[in-house]
């Protein structure tokens, strides 16, 4: 068996340090302001403030958990292997942003409820005082998306607590209008309303996380690799006859991973040296088309070869691991 390494899996340290600050800075700011809407939610009476609250309140949970999460996945192989983790801790991720899903799209349930209940029995809300709260804490979450917007990129721990404060965000900025209305209007409806526009924000992003989440944990297809296109790639090659077995998957939410047969074409002095050559070729094509870089591919001789150069070479069929 031949092993093939010619890419460096380093990861740069820079971005992983950037992402858990951003981290650190959102969920300072989210659990010192969520308690500050909830007494002012409460005082004011106000649904959409007491929305915004409870969903700053899941967004540190969120935060927390993508601070854990981003902890478990950067811990050394090695020392997941030990614990039997041999891809280490990278799907911990994904079950994060399902876990950050799940529990936005339970928020805006019961939001939707205490919403539907408020419209039939509209109540009295504090509006200047309600109105300066949620002004504040539009601010507060404008300087979180400044936090994690560049971290979030590539990475669906990060882009699940992102999203959280980005849908927070128009939640504070849709308490912050219905503040206006009631302060200058006088009409107490507009704050069940505004709870309700609060709640489909948050199930429209949720919705896309929780499915993106399952599709990985599901070993589907990564969104926007075209498998047959990987094909057509490796048949490409010269010296390759046909592949099978060919699977694309994600790990975690950023690395692909492929793993494929390459049956090559009789007679060929490759099939009788290892592949190497076949092996190094399929490599290169699949990184520069595909940006794939962590691969195994199995050279195998055509059907009804019996391949007894090989064997008597003491040749094995070969892999690559890349």
């Amino acid at each position: 068996m031949s092993g093939i390494h010619p890419h460096d899996h380093s990861h740069p340290h820079k971005h992983d340090d950037h992402g858990r600050s951003g981290l650190r800075q959102a969920l300072g700011l989210t659990a010192g302001f969520m308690s500050v809407e909830a007494v002012g939610g409460w005082f004011t009476g106000s649904l959409a403030l007491l929305s915004d609250a409870a969903h700053m309140a899941t967004d540190a949970g969120a935060l927390l958990l993508a601070l854990v999460v981003r902890w478990l996945t950067l811990r050394p192989r090695m020392e997941a292997r030990r614990k039997g983790m041999s891809f280490g801790f990278r799907r911990a991720e994904i079950l994060g942003a399902l876990a950050s899903g799940v529990a936005v799209l339970v928020l805006a349930a019961v939001l939707v409820f205490e919403a539907f209940e408020r419209t039939l029995a509209p109540r009295p809300v504090v509006a200047p005082a309600m109105l300066a709260i949620a002004t504040l804490g539009f601010l507060v979450n404008l300087a979180n998306i400044r936090s994690l917007r560049g971290a979030s990129q590539g990475n669906l721990n990060i882009r699940a607590a992102y999203l959280h404060v980005l849908s927070d965000a128009l939640g504070s900025l849709g308490a912050v209008v219905a503040g206006i209305v009631m302060v200058t209007t006088g009409w107490m409806l507009i704050d069940p309303l505004v709870t309700f526009g609060i709640a489909v924000l948050m199930i429209g992003g949720a919705w896309d996380l929780v499915k993106e989440s399952i599709l990985i944990l599901m070993e589907a297809s990564p969104r926007g690799t075209d498998v047959e296109a990987v094909t057509r790639t490796l048949a490409a090659v010269p010296g390759v006859d046909s592949v099978h077995d060919l699977h694309v998957w994600r790990i975690g939410s950023q690395e692909l991973t492929l793993t494929a047969h390459l049956k090559v074409k009789t007679g060929l002095p490759e099939a009788r040296t290892g592949g190497g050559g076949i092996l190094r070729d399929a490599l290169a094509r699949l990184d520069e088309n595909h940006g794939i870089h962590h691969v195994t591919l199995q050279v195998e001789p055509e059907e009804g070869t019996d391949c007894q150069d090989c064997e008597s070479d003491g040749t094995p069929p070969s892999h690559a691991h890349s």
